[in-house]
């Protein structure tokens, strides 16, 4: 099932030319956000299994490189060329984005889902950080 969302979310992703950064990430956290309302019970299995799952743990990530990383670093890339991000390596800025999201996923719908969530709002706070 991990690969064939991947390969899905990259499709999704990746068919649409972005004028910007935030425009990006505006369609990935809506994207991952749907997404994890919809599939957490499987998206909790999978926290729990990777790590002892070698097999799955190496398919997953050279999946989440050549499906996502390379194209998220060229989006990075065109960016910075651009001036909308600060100059440091790609993948940090990947890096830090990540922590971002997944912090916004996670809390959400692992550690305070019983919270009363603004979603939209915590979903622009976001973008903008």
């Amino acid at each position: 099932a991990a690969p064939f969302f991947v390969q899905t979310f990259a499709k999704e992703i990746f068919k649409s030319e972005y004028e910007s950064y935030e425009g990006l990430l505006r369609v990935v956290i809506h994207n991952r956000f749907k997404f994890a309302q919809k599939h957490f019970p499987m998206i909790k299995i999978l926290i729990q299994e990777v790590p002892f799952q070698s097999e799955l743990k190496n398919e997953i990530q050279q999946l989440v490189e050549t499906e996502l990383f390379s194209h998220f670093k060229k989006l990075i890339v065109k960016f910075q060329e651009e001036g909308e991000i600060i100059e440091i390596p790609p993948s940090s800025v990947l890096r830090l984005t990540l922590s971002a999201v997944l912090g916004l996923l996670l809390t959400r719908f692992l550690l305070l889902p019983e919270e009363k969530w603004n979603d939209e709002a915590e979903i622009e706070n976001t973008i903008q950080f």
